[in-house]
């Protein structure tokens, strides 16, 4: 993300609390994620179906993946031998091998508090975090 959405965030951010704030974040990450589906398709066309994986905490270069289903079974197997928490992964390849990739995309963000999975359709004015 640029340095001037990252003020501009910042500022949208500052007047307010609570339940507003959580709403506003939810808003704000799902018109950013909409900014980002020509990425989507441009990889779904290429790499075949998949989620982009979004890791602000991680180095730059580091923080944006595209991840296709044969990667996600393979760590989901992976966190399974390890006893790990699979509902994201699972969630992340029944909906991939699912989705039109032309009309929309799917996306996780995890950062060090939370991991999100978020469904972006921009024709039916939706994004819904799953």
């Amino acid at each position: 993300m640029t340095n001037r959405r990252n003020q501009l965030l910042l500022k949208l951010f500052k007047n307010t609390t609570g339940e507003a704030e959580d709403k506003l974040l939810q808003l704000s990450i799902e018109r950013i994620l909409s900014d980002q589906l020509d990425y989507y398709k441009k990889f779904y066309s290429n790499e075949g179906p998949g989620v982009i994986v979004f890791r602000p905490d991680f180095p730059e270069k580091e923080q944006m993946q595209y991840i296709t289903v044969n990667k996600l079974i393979n760590i989901l197997e992976a966190a399974k031998e390890a006893e790990q928490n699979c509902e994201i992964i699972n969630k992340a390849i029944s909906i991939a091998e699912s989705i039109d990739g032309e009309k929309e995309g799917l996306f996780i963000i995890e950062d060090e508090k939370d991991t999100q999975l978020f469904r972006i359709n921009p024709e039916r004015m939706i994004g819904s975090m799953i």
